[in-house]
């Protein structure tokens, strides 16, 4: 199956209303998710304001994992939440030669500030692929984390007022219910896991053979010189020296 894991790195997801963190919690269960899903191909897609793809579908899970692990708001040039190009960029992303239905796994605390979400829904929906979001978050929500001159702070708006950043799962709700999928929240714990492998194990399949091909590169052929000319030296050789005695 194809899968591609789309992990919001925005500011907001640095919010602590889940301990460490909400991207610390999203990289885990991602990560659980890869690890219960080994004979998979998976692809990485990291979005903000706009959507990067990290890894191309690769049954790779070993470097997807890397990928995963290295994701941060620094990771790419524009911060913002946008869920539309995340769904673009899967859609592009897809291996258009096969006839199965790939899996695209959302993870991100619903915080949506970009415009085009119904277009790239549509879009979205045309693919044939099949939907999972995951929300990441509290009903609380909390103040993002920043460092200032060394010093911990947390974001403020212009006016200095402290901005709170907050959870929406109904948005994430709301794209499961208009696409083929399913939401998950974070608080639902091992289970998540458990059933995205369900839903996992019921798209369909396609068989891949795998080849490996080892590579040599060929020496003999010096040593083979040096046998040819000691076997010419053992026949020359005593004829020489004979010839030469007999003079």
């Amino acid at each position: 199956a194809d899968i591609f894991i789309a992990l919001d790195i925005s500011q907001s997801m640095l919010c602590e209303d889940l301990k460490p963190d909400r991207l610390s919690r999203a990289k885990r269960i991602a990560e659980q998710i890869i690890d219960a899903n080994k004979t998979e191909r998976f692809g990485l897609i990291a979005f903000a304001g706009n959507a990067y793809l990290q890894m191309p579908l690769s049954s790779d899970y070993r470097a997807a994992k890397v990928f995963l692990k290295g994701l941060t708001p620094r990771s790419v040039p524009t911060q913002g939440t946008s869920i539309a190009a995340a769904l673009e960029l899967a859609v592009q992303s897809m291996d258009k030669e096969q006839k199965t239905h790939p899996l695209l796994i959302l993870i991100s605390d619903g915080e949506d500030h970009e415009e085009g979400l119904e277009e790239a829904l549509m879009r979205f929906s045309e693919s044939g692929a099949y939907f999972i979001s995951l929300g990441v978050g509290t009903p609380d929500g909390g103040y993002i984390p920043i460092r200032i001159g060394g010093e911990r702070d947390f974001l403020r708006d212009d006016q200095g007022l402290l901005v709170k950043s907050t959870f929406n799962p109904d948005l994430l709700k709301d794209l499961t219910n208009q696409v083929r999928g399913k939401y998950y929240d974070l608080h639902d714990g091992d289970r998540i896991v458990e059933e995205i492998s369900g839903e996992i194990a019921n798209l369909d399949k396609l068989a891949l053979e795998r080849r490996s091909f080892s590579e040599f590169a060929s020496f003999y052929q010096y040593f083979l010189i040096i046998a040819i000319l000691l076997f010419l030296w053992i026949w020359i050789g005593p004829i020489k020296l004979k010839e030469k005695h007999e003079n």
